[in-house]
This record gives structure tokens, sequence and C-alpha cells, in this order.
């Protein structure tokens, strides 16, 4: 049975992929299953920006914050306890913290310069956080309550989201330097810093591996108009090519069980799914002729992956979400909608995939939609006919 329902929220998911490959990298948690929020600026609340939150079991989203300010940017913590979000009511844009219900909503930051991003920590110990007052913007990191603010690195950082080691001691993440974008790396105490890609190339994705020795990223170089897939040591030292550039342009990239990379490649304008070791050997492609728009990438149990892929020809062409499991076998299509879906990405469980798409194919904003579709088949749930909002972002 399909249930469905209408409330003024809307999934923008456009870096699902990222924040995919960010979950199979650093770990799994413990999953509350079907919980989110999500932060929406509404006429119906003074089109300030609004964090709700909502359970599928429960079917009714709940405003956490209130429309006296703007309230934006929510993070779960990696324990699903605590949400820390970015609000201008007092003034300027600090980091605040709150319980899963709203409560206990507390200031975490005082300070000059506006905040925005944060992003947990592993461990749940820091929040670090990007000040954009200036292009390329700040680095920095304080400890989970607010105290011991440390400035990581000054007008280098990109809006590319960060990467955590999974032992929580290092962040990396791209940094903008005169000759183009750089895989840069730091110490969580502000120490350390060191560009580990070289001076060649524009970095564009980039993962610890699980065992925090190793960090792999995608880059371009100047002399070859495509991407390929380099590892490099956490503690420096030279980078290794692991893709040739006879397979075409690497699109997108994941850690799986065992110590493996997935990856989408484009040859001869033909996108296929690969798998090899984590030194490049053992290459097998998995799946070819995939018409893949955007991936989602891995579910968090590793067992399936996701895209949205283009269905039908001419006028009848449309988009839908596709899955199949991660050695390329049992391929269906999950969604029906018969629109043009934008964007998509897994729930924390891995039971839902959240929906954004164009009604009518035209992105006028009145015609966009919004939904929670299991993965089964069995439960729809519409949650958004408003343009508006931020990313959904799933509780552990």
């Amino acid at each position: 049975m399909t249930k469905r329902l209408t409330w003024h929220l809307q999934l923008l998911t456009g870096a699902a992929c990222l924040l995919v490959l960010t979950l199979n990298a650093c770990g799994k948690a413990a999953s509350h299953g079907g919980q989110f929020v999500v932060a929406n600026s509404l006429a119906t609340h003074n089109y300030q920006w609004v964090i709700f939150g909502m359970d599928l079991k429960q079917g009714q989203p709940i405003a956490l914050t209130d429309d006296q300010s703007n309230n934006r940017d929510p993070a779960w913590s990696p324990d699903g306890m605590k949400i820390v979000f970015v609000s201008d009511r007092d003034g300027q844009p600090e980091l605040y913290s709150m319980k899963p219900d709203g409560s206990g909503q507390t200031r975490l930051t005082q300070s000059a310069m506006p905040k925005y991003k944060p992003q947990w920590s592993p461990d749940g110990k820091k929040i670090v956080f990007v000040d954009e007052s200036s292009k390329p913007g700040n680095l920095y990191v304080v400890n989970a309550d607010g105290t011991g603010m440390v400035t990581l690195a000054g007008q280098v950082v990109t809006a590319m989201p960060m990467s955590w080691s999974p032992d929580s001691r290092r962040l990396a993440f791209a940094g903008v330097l005169e000759h183009g974008t750089e895989l840069m790396i730091i110490e969580s105490n502000g120490s350390g810093l060191q560009s580990l890609s070289g001076q060649e190339g524009q970095v564009m994705s980039f993962c610890f591996s699980p065992t925090d020795e190793q960090l792999l990223y995608r880059q371009m170089k100047p002399d070859r108009m495509i991407s390929q897939i380099f590892s490099v040591n956490a503690e420096g030292g030279p980078q290794t090519l692991l893709t040739s550039p006879d397979m075409g342009t690497v699109n997108s990239f994941w850690w799986t069980e065992g110590n493996r990379i997935l990856f989408l490649a484009t040859v001869e304008n033909q996108r296929g799914l690969y798998r090899m070791d984590a030194d490049g050997k053992n290459l097998i492609q998995i799946a070819d002729n995939l018409r893949i728009i955007r991936p989602l990438g891995p579910s968090p149990d590793g067992k399936t992956i996701a895209f949205i892929v283009l269905v039908g020809a001419g006028p009848d062409q449309r988009t839908e979400v596709q899955v199949m499991n991660i050695d390329g076998t049992k391929s269906r299509q999950v969604t029906q909608l018969d629109e043009l879906i934008l964007f998509a990405g897994w729930s924390s469980d891995g039971k839902y995939i959240d929906v954004r798409s164009n009604l009518d194919k035209t992105l006028k904003p009145e015609n966009y939609r919004n939904r929670v579709i299991s993965l089964d088949g069995s439960f729809q749930m519409e949650i958004s006919d408003f343009a508006g909002a931020q990313q959904v972002v799933w509780r552990p």
C-alpha cells in the first residue's frame, strides 16, 4: 500500500554521493531508522530557515526550531543523540546544539566570524566548520561543547565536503592554491598542514581508507582532460595512479568491504561499474552500458548500489532510480514516477531512498516534489511540495 503525506519540506541531495562515500569510508553506526531532519525556508514561517524533524513511523513533521531567526545546516552526532546546527538568533551565525526532539538548545560558539557547514568527528568529540565570509573560506575546529576553538586553515578551503579520518585524528579538505585545487591534510589540533596531491591538476573528490593509512582522490591533470584515481599515504609521500587513462574518465568512487575500490568510469561514451583492489590490481568490470545520470553510491551495508538512470527515449525519456547488488546482479528499478528525478540519497539504515523530482520536467519551482520510497517498493510518502530546502540529513 502506498502512503502519501504532503507537507512543506524539500530534499536537495546534490551531495548524496559524497555523503554515502564518507559514511562507507568511515564506518557504520547503529541506525535509528526512518528519522531525519531538514532545514527549510517557508512562507508559513516568515521565510525564515526552520529545522524540521520527522519520523516516518509517526508520519508528521515537527518544527525543532522557531521562525524568529534562521536555523540551518543541521548535522547529527555519530551516536544520533545530538544535532549541531547554525543559527543567527543572537545576531550572527553561531553553532548551537540540541536533542533530537528540539529540547536543550545550547549555544556552542561565541566568536566574530560567521559559521557554516558543521561536521562531527567520527568519535563525536569535535566539530569542524567553515567560515565563508571570504572566498576561499577558513576552516576551524571546536570541541563538542564549543570550547577550544582552533584555526586549521585560512582562506584556502573550497565548498567541497571535508573528510575526517576514521580515528578522528586528521581532517582532509580541498585547498585552493595558485596553481589549482589540492588535497590537503591537517591534524585536528591544527598542526601538520600539508598537501598530499601535488601541484598539478584539480582535485575533484577524496576520502580516507577504512584503515586511516591512505587517502583516495580523483584528480584531473592539466595535460589530459580526464579524471583518474590516485592513492597517497596519509602521512605524505609519492602519489600512486590506480586507474589507466585508457579507461577514460573516472566519475565516482567508493571504498567497499575487503578494502576494495568500486568506481564508475566512462569509456567511449559508455559508463561502466568496476572494482579493483586498493593497489589497483585485479580490476574487473561489474556492469556496462549504464545510462547513469547521477550515482547515489553503495547502501550503508555495502550490499547494493543505486543510481539515477535514463529510461526510455525521445519525448518519453525520463529518469528513475535503479539499484543492483554490489556484484552487478539483480538490477531493478525502484521508482515509477515518470518525472525528472534530479537528486536522491540513501537513508542511514539503507531501507529508504529520498527522491527530489520535477513533475513536468521544466524545473519550475512550483513543480518540485519530494518523496521517501522504500527499497522494496512497499512504502511511498510525499513529503514536500516546496523548492527551497537544504539536504535531508538522516539520523545515524
